[in-house]
């Protein structure tokens, strides 16, 4: 900004600052509006005491109970223009000490690429999606190795009884044996009658009685033991 152009726009808010002290031509007054200090600072007062004071819609202060107000932002105007509003006025200012804003100029060529940073923090897990479809079935595998053999249990419960079996097939005939016939037994001897007895005399003996023979004892006589069985 040349020094002639600085005098200009110095000269313009202070004649505005002049023209604003007069209450008969607004209710807002300012004081100052200027950039200094690389801020944009505006003092001023308004006949509404404690009434909302903002500035170009974007920044808002509080005037104080004598309608006193400040304000000090990081803004520059793009027409070095600020406008004031209250509940019940409104009103444009000149800001003194700012450069008018030119028309963007065409691009620049791209720089050279930066170095990568260093990675950022993990982020916190998503939700868990929807179960996707199930996939095709994979080849079985190759049987494995059989294992050591383990150790005999204990005998379990007897169980219940079976039930009865189908009855087998009739086995071989068997040989017919001839058992011999037992010999018939020899009949028995007849008996011979006794003697009559003799009277008995004086000096006579009495003769011997014959013995009953024994038919056991007799060759083929009688019955066995066999027979009797």
């Amino acid at each position: 900004m040349s020094h002639r152009r600085y005098l200009i726009h110095l000269g313009a808010a202070c004649a505005l600052t002049m023209l604003s002290s007069s209450p008969s031509f607004a209710r807002i007054q300012i004081e100052a509006a200027r950039i200094t200090g690389g801020e944009l600072w505006i003092l001023g007062s308004t006949d509404e005491a404690e009434a909302e004071v903002s500035l170009d819609r974007k920044f808002t202060t509080k005037a104080d109970k004598r309608g006193n107000f400040e304000l000090r932002v990081v803004y520059h105007p793009a027409t070095c223009i600020a406008t004031l509003r209250t509940p019940q006025e409104e009103r444009s200012v000149v800001v003194g000490e700012c450069g008018q804003q030119g028309a963007p100029g065409p691009a620049g060529p791209m720089g050279p690429r930066g170095e990568n940073g260093p990675p950022g923090l993990s982020g916190p897990a998503g939700p868990a999606g929807p179960q996707g479809p199930q996939g095709i079935a994979g080849m079985d595998g190759r049987d494995g190795a059989p294992g050591p053999a383990g150790e005999t249990g204990p005998a379990g419960p007897q169980g219940p009884q079976g039930q009865p079996g189908p009855p087998g097939a009739p086995g071989p005939r068997g040989q017919t044996v001839t058992v011999p016939a037992a010999p018939k037994p020899a009949p028995a001897p007849a008996r011979t009658a006794a003697p009559k007895p003799q009277p008995r005399g004086e000096g006579a003996r009495r003769a011997p009685e014959p013995a009953e023979p024994d038919l056991n004892s007799q060759a083929g006589g009688g019955l066995n033991e066999e027979d009797r069985n």
